[in-house]
């Protein structure tokens, strides 16, 4: 009992050690938003230019249309990966500061 008592104590420690170290800041936001926008648009242009090439290469005139739309849905799903750990990561910083100011 005594050592899960411990880890469970050093959980609580690393969540508010780490909610210490991520302090919200403007620039943090928009890094996260460059990030967002990156995740979107890379795996487009990516399928766009793959769907290009083979529309070239006689693949048919749909191919660039259709690679535009799995890299966005790929990008959408990236997205929302992100901010899924991101909401994630955010609850369990508020968990580690309702913590600290409980004890």
């Amino acid at each position: 009992m005594k050592e899960q008592e411990l880890v469970e104590v050093e959980k609580k420690a690393e969540r508010m050690a780490r909610s210490r170290r991520r302090r919200s800041s403007p620039w943090r936001d928009l890094a996260h938003a460059g990030t967002l926008g990156l995740l979107l648009v890379g795996p487009t242009v990516a399928g766009a230019a793959i769907g290009h090439g083979l529309a070239r290469g006689g693949a048919g005139r749909h191919a660039a249309l259709i690679g535009l739309f799995v890299g966005l849905v790929i990008g959408a799903a990236l997205v929302v990966l992100r901010v899924r750990q991101s909401l994630r990561s955010e609850r369990d910083d508020e968990a580690a500061r309702e913590e600290e100011g409980g004890t």
